[in-house]
């Protein structure tokens, strides 16, 4: 144990003192790498203190003094104005990149509802379709599906990184939720031999929270223990009151997730190393988004797994008003 963590340790210094390393990932020039100039202005910082106070040993003109101080400074003065130039360029290719990223998102879902309403009508009036063109219309409303997701995980995460997200809270009940979720899950469940078992509440259990938001959290855990549960097994949904929480658990037989990796499984664009053959569409970003909706919505999220065992995964919300006084009565 103690070998894995000094190991960790020299890979984690290794990576912080790679300042060219970092510097490229950054994409900026090596002369407006915010770290290197850092320490190139300490270096400038120790070598003109050590270099004055050897000049005054050997002469002791105050007017000299003065003069390597000021000479000094307004070296520092150029490396900390170029620094904050490169500070400046990165923050504003951050900005453009979401800015990018929202308006290219707003722009591709007006084409994409066009294309699945086009569908929708051409499913209607498909009896007298030949199958195989039946099954080319499956396809493009698949694909519809998928695009459509995608740039909703986009639309979030340009929101996310501009602390633009907007919940319209109201109370929702959850159980409904989770219902109407399965209800959606079936068939994809079904065509990967998975059964899904839920545990539900006979009471009502509502939160106050985003419908939509709250419906996505849900499916897509969903749809990610069926999608990684290798086609085995089944998957256990229960819900229960926890205090003034509510406790959302999904559970399935999976493929898991290896150890090393499971800090990151929360990480923007993070996939398991043992994930992409079974969902190579992937992209990475459901949980993130989801661990950014539950904090912002006053919850927690968080999971333990086991690799080749399974996954389990839990997300507690608070309770509506309503329900926090019928629980404490």
């Amino acid at each position: 144990m103690a070998n894995k963590a000094n190991s960790k340790l020299i890979e984690y210094l290794k990576s912080e003192f790679d300042i060219v390393g970092q510097c490229r990932r950054m994409r900026v020039p090596l002369w407006q790498c915010p770290r290197l100039l850092f320490i190139i202005m300490g270096a400038a910082i120790i070598l003109a203190m050590v270099g004055t106070y050897f000049f005054l040993e050997v002469r002791t003109e105050p007017e000299m003094a003065a003069l390597i101080v000021v000479a000094v400074a307004g070296v520092l003065l150029v490396q900390s104005y170029i620094i904050i130039l490169a500070t400046e360029h990165i923050a504003e290719t951050s900005r453009l990149k979401t800015e990018f990223i929202n308006i290219t998102s707003h722009q591709l879902r007006s084409p994409l509802t066009a294309s699945r309403w086009a569908a929708e009508l051409m499913r209607e009036s498909s009896s007298g379709l030949p199958d195989e063109l039946k099954e080319n219309l499956k396809i493009i409303e698949d694909s519809n599906e998928r695009m459509n997701k995608l740039v909703y995980a986009l639309l979030q995460v340009a929101r996310i990184e501009a602390n633009t997200v907007r919940q319209h809270k109201r109370d929702v009940d959850v159980v409904e939720t989770i219902k109407t979720v399965i209800d959606e899950a079936t068939i994809f469940a079904k065509a990967s031999n998975i059964s899904l078992d839920f545990n539900a509440l006979k009471e009502q259990l509502a939160v106050n929270f985003d419908p939509d938001q709250l419906h996505f959290i849900v499916q897509e855990m969903v749809d990610n223990a069926i999608r990684y549960s290798n086609g085995k097994g089944n998957i256990q949904i229960s819900l229960t009151k926890n205090g003034n929480q509510t406790h959302f658990e999904i559970k399935d037989s999976g493929v898991g997730i290896p150890k090393d990796e499971q800090k990151n499984i929360f990480q923007k664009f993070y996939r398991g190393s043992n994930t992409y053959t079974l969902s190579p569409s992937g992209t990475g970003l459901s949980l993130f988004i989801v661990k950014k909706i539950i904090e912002a919505g006053g919850g927690r999220i968080g999971f333990s797994s086991k690799l080749n065992e399974g996954s389990t995964f839990w997300f507690n919300i608070p309770l509506a008003l309503n329900n926090q006084n019928n629980h404490s009565n």
